[in-house]
C-alpha cells in the first residue's frame, strides 16, 4: 500500500469530490421531481424532514473527515505505523455512530413528525419515509468511513467512480419503484425511501470492495488494540467538532422546520425547493474545501504552513466566486427552474425573493464550509464548533420573532440566517489570520520518523 499522496494538485484532487457531491445532489433533486409528482404535500413534508435526515446523511460523513485529517497528518509526518489502526478506528466508531442513529429513526418514525408539529395526515406520509429511509445511516457511515481511506491516500477517483455508480443507482431505482419497472410494485413514497436506502448499501459494498481488492489495504486486528487505542485522541479531538457543529445545525434547523410548518404549505414548499436549487454552489464549497483540507492536512503533518495559508486562501476566492456568480443566474431563471416541481404561484413568488436573499448568504456560507474545514483539517476543531454552534443558537429567537412575531414569513426567517451566516463567515475568516492553527496539530512529535515496510 502506498502512503504518499496521490496529487498535490488542489483542482485533482477536488472535481473528482465534486462530481461525486454533485451527483448525490441530482439524486435529491431527483428525489424532489418524484415526491413533487406526488402531491405538494408529500414534497413539502419530506423537505421538512430534511433536518432529521441530516443526522445520517451530514454529521456522520463530516465525522469520518477526521479519519482522513488524522490519517493525512500522519502521513505527511512520515509516521506511517499510525495511519492503519487511524483507518480502523474510523470505521468501528463511524459504524456504532450510525447502528445509533439507524434505530433511533427506526424506532421514532411514527412520533417525529408530530414532534416537528405535523398534522396526522402529514405525519403518516413521514413515518413511511423515515421507517425505510433508515436503514441508510449505518450504510452512510460504513460507505463514509472506507471513502475517508481513499481520500487520505488523494485517491478520490475511486469515491467519484463509486458515487456515480451509486447515484445512477438511486435513480433507476426511484424509477422503478414509482413506475413499477421489472415487475415492481408501485410503491409511491415508500419506494423512493427505498431506493435511497438500497443504493447506499450497494455503495458501502462497492468501496469495501476497492479498498481491500485493487488496493489490496489490509487490516490486521490480532494486536491491534493498542494501536487503535492511541489513535482514538486524535480522532475524537477532530471528529467530535466535526460531529457536533453540524448536529447542533442540524437540531437548529429542526426548531426552524416548527417554524416553516407554522407558516404553511407554500413557506414548506419553496423551502424545499429552494434548498434543492442551492445544490451547485453548496456541493462546490464541500467539494473544494474536502479537497483542501485533504491537501492542507498533508502540508500541517510536513509543517509547511506557507502551503497550508495558500491553500486556504485560494479555496476561500474560487467557492464565494462560484456561490456569487451562481446565485446571481439563479435569480434571473428562478421560473424555468421551479416550473420543475410546481406551478403554484404563490411558491414561485416566496422562492424567487429567498434567492435573492441567497445572494448575500450563499457566499457566506461558502466561505463557513471551507474555513470549518480547513480548520478541522489542521486541527483547530474546537474553535469553529463552539463559535458555530454559539451563533445557531442565538439567531432562533430572531427566527421566531421575525418571521412569526413580525410577520415577515420565509423571506424574514432567510434573512436571519443570511445575518448569521455573514457574522460567522467574519469570524472564521478572522480566527484563520491569527495563525493559530500553526500550533494545532495532531502529529506525535516524541516520536523518531521510522519507514516501515508497505502494508
Amino acid at each position: 500500500m502506498t502512503h504518499k499522496l496521490r496529487s498535490h494538485n488542489l483542482w485533482v484532487l477536488s472535481w473528482p469530490i465534486f462530481i461525486e457531491e454533485i451527483t448525490g445532489g441530482l439524486v435529491f433533486l431527483a428525489d424532489a421531481w418524484f415526491l413533487s409528482r406526488i402531491s405538494d404535500e408529500v414534497a413539502a413534508t419530506v423537505g421538512v424532514l430534511l433536518p432529521v435526515l441530516l443526522l445520517g446523511f451530514f454529521i456522520i460523513p463530516m465525522f469520518t473527515t477526521a479519519g482522513t485529517s488524522v490519517a493525512s497528518q500522519y502521513i505527511g509526518a512520515g509516521q506511517q505505523q499510525h495511519v492503519i489502526p487511524t483507518y480502523m478506528a474510523n470505521i468501528i466508531v463511524s459504524s456504532l455512530l450510525g447502528l445509533g442513529m439507524f434505530l433511533g429513526g427506526y424506532v421514532y418514525a411514527g412520533d417525529i413528525g408530530l414532534w416537528l408539529g405535523m398534522t396526522p395526515d402529514l405525519n403518516e406520509y413521514s413515518t413511511t419515509y423515515l421507517m425505510a429511509i433508515s436503514f441508510s445511516f449505518l450504510f452512510v457511515a460504513i460507505r463514509f468511513s472506507y471513502a475517508s481511506i481513499l481520500a487520505s491516500q488523494g485517491m478520490t477517483h475511486w469515491n467519484m467512480a463509486t458515487a456515480l455508480v451509486t447515484n445512477v443507482l438511486n435513480v433507476v431505482l426511484n424509477a422503478a419503484f414509482f413506475q413499477g419497472w421489472f415487475g415492481l410494485p408501485k410503491l409511491g413514497l415508500l419506494g423512493i425511501a427505498m431506493a435511497t436506502s438500497v443504493s447506499f448499501f450497494i455503495g458501502a459494498l462497492l468501496l469495501i470492495w476497492v479498498v481491500h481488492v485493487p488496493l489490496k489495504i489490509r487490516f490486521r486486528f490480532k494486536g491491534m488494540g493498542a494501536p487503535i487505542r492511541k489513535v482514538l485522541r486524535p480522532i475524537l479531538k477532530i471528529g467530535i467538532p466535526s460531529a457536533v457543529e453540524p448536529l447542533s445545525y442540524t437540531v437548529q434547523q429542526i426548531v426552524v422546520s416548527m417554524v416553516v410548518i407554522q407558516l404553511g404549505l407554500v413557506a414548506m414548499g419553496a423551502n424545499t425547493y429552494v434548498l434543492r436549487i442551492l445544490v451547485m454552489e453548496i456541493t462546490f464549497a464541500f467539494a473544494l474545501g474536502a479537497g483542501s483540507q485533504i491537501l492542507m492536512a498533508h502540508f500541517m503533518g510536513a509543517d509547511n504552513f506557507r502551503e497550508v495559508n495558500r491553500v486556504f486562501w485560494k479555496s476561500i476566492a474560487c467557492a464565494t466566486g462560484f456561490a456569487l456568480v451562481n446565485l446571481l443566474l439563479y435569480v434571473g431563471i428562478y421560473e424555468q427552474m421551479l416550473s420543475l416541481f410546481t406551478d403554484n404561484p404563490e411558491i414561485l413568488e416566496l422562492s424567487k425573493w429567498m434567492l435573492v436573499a441567497g445572494i448575500l448568504m450563499e457566499p457566506a456560507r461558502a466561505v463557513n464550509i471551507i474555513a470549518g474545514m480547513a480548520l478541522k483539517g489542521v486541527g483547530d476543531a474546537r474553535f469553529s464548533a463552539v463559535s458555530s454552534m454559539i451563533f445557531m443558537w442565538a439567531v432562533i429567537p430572531f427566527v421566531f420573532w421575525v418571521g412569526i412575531d413580525f410577520g415577515y414569513g420565509m423571506l424574514g426567517v432567510w434573512l436571519c440566517f443570511t445575518v448569521d451566516e455573514t457574522v460567522r463567515a467574519s469570524i472564521n475568516l478572522w480566527r484563520w489570520s491569527t495563525g493559530k492553527w500553526r500550533s494545532k496539530g495532531i502529529r506525535d512529535r516524541t516520536e523518531e520518523l521510522v519507514e516501515v515496510p508497505a502494508l
